[in-house]
């Protein structure tokens, strides 16, 4: 509780800056609170709440990918919708978070051709695997799976050029999850 005081309270400071301010980054600095309050209103019970804010900070940033067009509001946006996503997923909303998980992806990939560096590479794999996690809570298990293989190829690839901890850790849930859904 006192961490959501002092995000509250940095939201407010925030969003008089905005309207004072009123600058591509003092928008984004609005948008990053909303995500730090919505980020721990859920485990206060406070669902809804939390998914109005994520749905405040992603129409900000559409309107931010509008005005400059950048490859960083671009992921914004993607990590945006996957935010709301993620809140929807928690209050029973498959179909709609699956709708915004996949704009998410195609954002992704999208910024993958456009870049080629390891972080939108792993920015796909980790889309991919959201997909797949509502695709299997729907029954589409052929799609989920195919769709964590591509992420494990993907994740491999990032080892193999990379060779961190983290790449080595990435491979080994990618293959947790092939694995979950050859289970099922």
């Amino acid at each position: 509780e006192s961490a959501l005081e002092k995000y509250t309270e940095s939201l407010e400071i925030r969003r008089a800056l905005e309207q004072e301010l009123g600058t591509p980054q003092s928008r984004r600095d609005v948008s990053l609170s909303l995500n730090r309050v919505a980020d721990i209103e859920p485990s206060q019970g406070n669902h809804e709440s939390a998914l109005k804010k994520y749905t405040e900070s992603l129409e900000i940033r559409l309107g931010l990918e509008q005005e400059l067009g950048t490859p960083a509001s671009r992921r914004d946006v993607s990590m945006s919708l996957a935010y709301v996503a993620g809140i929807e997923l928690k209050l029973g909303k498959h179909e709609s978070a699956l709708a915004k998980y996949t704009e998410s992806l195609e954002i992704c990939r999208a910024l993958e051709q456009e870049l080629g560096t390891p972080e939108s590479r792993r920015d796909v794999s980790l889309s991919l695997e959201y997909v797949a996690g509502i695709e299997i809570q729907l029954g589409n298990h052929e799609s989920a799976l195919a769709k964590c293989q591509e992420s494990l190829e993907i994740r491999r690839a990032l080892e193999q050029e990379l060779g961190t901890p983290e790449s080595r850790r990435d491979v080994s849930l990618s293959l947790d999850n092939v694995a979950d859904i050859e289970l099922q």
